[in-house]
């Protein structure tokens, strides 16, 4: 699977409702989180947000901003 497949992955599970599968995609792909794009980052900071983890979910934020630092707020929600 592709990087870019693998976020879409996560992508569609987390609109669905399934937070567990969406950060199963990005865990699968980037085994190493601190080399996880910013896009992969985002999508755990909304899992860990849904899940009220709201700790977590700015430390996924900021290293999505730490990634990906010329990405505005809107690039970095895929597909919407």
């Amino acid at each position: 699977m592709s990087q870019d497949d693998a976020l879409d992955k996560a992508d569609a599970a987390f609109r669905r409702g399934d937070a567990a599968g969406a950060e199963q995609a990005i865990t699968q792909e980037w085994r190493d989180l601190a080399k996880a794009p910013g896009d992969a980052l985002h999508i755990l900071a909304m899992v860990r947000m849904a899940q009220n983890n709201l700790a977590d979910a700015e430390k996924f934020i900021r290293g999505a901003a730490r990634a990906e630092p010329r990405a505005s707020p809107a690039r970095l929600r895929r597909n919407g």
